[in-house]
């Protein structure tokens, strides 16, 4: 199973992820883009309301939900001025590049969901993709990368027809849904491999693929070092890969010979 297998899917059937789907609260992203205070302050408010009181306890029913639902809606209407407008006006007509938008709905949104991390990096720590060494702590080995890629597209909704786009428009055209790749080639105990993690668009909403490095296989190649994207401590969750804990069915179809493998990001190659 090829790197592009899930992405093509996710293009082929329009489908695309929750920006915010993921599990666990993320840190703001330094890059250019940035929030509106009184955005944050009301995605937090709403946040926190939900969390404080949870929709669902217990069984599941139809009442809950319904409870859930109205308790949701009451709370998105308070504060649906600042929820509304997320940037600042002189940042609505600015077209991101695709990595840094992607690295933004994934990383950049304080007190909603977003990617966890287990990864340690100092404070203004950059290290570009190929640059850098990914470490199993369990297994206290070490992938170095020598080289990468990245790659995402955006899906849009507009008037009932959804449109999968290469390059994001304007911010204020609205956070679309984001599928793509980030894929590493890598030296380990010898050998080399190839690990991607994929934003399939689907589901399952990720994989995780492993296998050792095919030179001729243009699944396995990587970009001019000068378009990789730098790893930091705010966006160090998008370059993790616990293929171990993969979705146990996907796992089995595309985990590969590093299966059992957590690679975090660690350091950079001096």
């Amino acid at each position: 199973m090829t790197k592009s297998f899930f992405l093509a899917a996710a293009i082929a059937l329009g489908f695309g992820i929750s920006a915010h789907a993921q599990n666990a609260p993320a840190k703001a992203s330094p890059a250019k883009i940035r929030l509106n205070e009184s955005y944050v302050r009301a995605s937090c408010a709403l946040r926190e309301a939900l969390d404080g009181q949870p929709i669902i306890e217990g069984e599941l029913s139809l009442e809950k939900m319904q409870e859930g639902f109205e308790r949701r809606t009451a709370l998105e209407e308070q504060y649906k001025d600042d929820l509304s407008r997320p940037y600042p006006p002189e940042l609505e007509n600015y077209v991101p590049g695709a990595f840094e938008y992607a690295e933004h709905l994934f990383t950049g949104f304080p007190c909603e969901e977003g990617l966890s991390t287990k990864a340690e990096l100092p404070t203004g720590f950059r290290c570009r993709l190929d640059r850098m060494v990914f470490r199993d702590p369990a297994r206290k080995q070490e992938l170095k990368a020598e080289g990468g890629n990245a790659t995402f597209v955006f899906i849009y909704e507009d008037d009932d027809d959804r449109k999968t786009e290469e390059k994001p428009r304007p911010l204020k055209a609205g956070a679309p849904q984001v599928a793509g790749f980030i894929l590493v080639r890598g030296m380990l105990s010898g050998k080399s491999y190839t690990v991607i993690r994929e934003w399939t668009g689907g589901s399952p909403v990720e994989a995780l693929v492993s296998r050792v490095t095919n030179l001729n296989d243009p699944d396995d190649g990587i970009m001019p070092a000068s378009e990789l994207p730098y790893v930091t401590a705010a966006n160090a969750a998008m370059f993790v890969f616990d293929l171990k804990n993969d979705t146990p069915a996907v796992r089995e179809m595309s985990g590969g010979p590093l299966k059992e493998y957590r690679f975090f990001p660690s350091r950079c190659q001096e």
